[in-house]
């Protein structure tokens, strides 16, 4: 049995309301060039252990209360994509978008963690994410 030394050192889930087809992260990405940087960086940092990630492109969310934000540029902004860790994956809560000090959805934050809290609780389904 492998001790995670050896990678992949992300693999990605996402949350999805019960009953439904796509997950929170799918539906708001789309097909699109946001959904190919997003597989590109996933796969380069799934090759690297977390020690050696580069901060701009992983980092703790500072009074995110254990999530951190996985984040990538595209269609002339910052992706970004807010989680937390769980049993060998980084599970994507919510994305949103930064570009000249504005992020969008506005309130990001709040939403992060109470969807963090509702999947901790069994509201939604965890499931992996398929870039």
């Amino acid at each position: 049995m492998s001790d995670g030394s050896e990678g992949p050192f992300l693999r990605l889930a996402e949350l999805r309301r019960k009953g439904e087809d796509d997950g929170i992260i799918s539906k708001w990405i789309g097909t699109g060039e946001a959904r190919a940087n997003l597989r590109v960086r996933a796969a380069y940092l799934a090759k690297i252990p977390r020690v050696e990630w580069d901060k701009k492109h992983f980092h703790r969310i500072k009074n995110g209360n254990g999530l951190s934000e996985l984040k990538w540029k595209a269609e002339g902004k910052e992706f970004r994509a807010a989680g937390y860790d769980y049993k060998g994956y980084f599970v994507m809560v919510l994305g949103f978008t930064h570009k000249q000090k504005v992020y969008d959805p506005p309130g990001w934050l709040e939403s992060a963690k109470k969807n963090m809290e509702d999947a901790k609780s069994g509201y939604w389904d965890l499931v992996q994410f398929e870039a």
